[in-house]
């Protein structure tokens, strides 16, 4: 990327990977990929996508706090916090894997 707050050119990819289990009662592996790119389509109107996703591979059953969670104005606008997935009595259960992509099209302020 050409600006790490508001890039109008370039890439972005982000690897994360997670392992539990050593001496504790949960055992699992976690991995994720981020990837975004950047568009000057005019000046300063950038077209943006996005893509990223995740899986779990969990050895013990796995919990909720180690699940991934998708809804809300950081992975999912327009959905409440956790708003997607699975449910059970109106509460999220999270997800062993997961992916979602996103579009946008940045444009200046007319004023």
């Amino acid at each position: 990327r050409d600006d790490p707050l508001l890039p109008h050119s370039g890439f972005r990819v982000k690897k994360a990977q997670e392992v539990a289990g050593v001496g504790g009662d949960v055992c699992f592996g976690k991995a994720e990929l981020q990837s975004e790119a950047y568009w000057e389509l005019f000046s300063d109107w950038v077209l943006s996508l996005s893509l990223w996703g995740g899986v779990m591979r969990p050895y013990t059953p796995s919990r909720i706090n180690d699940r991934f969670f998708l809804g809300g104005p950081t992975t999912l606008k327009g959905f409440g916090m956790w708003g997607t997935g699975p449910r059970e009595q109106g509460y999220s259960l999270g997800g062993e894997a997961y992916w979602a992509t996103g579009l946008h099209l940045f444009a200046p302020l007319p004023f």
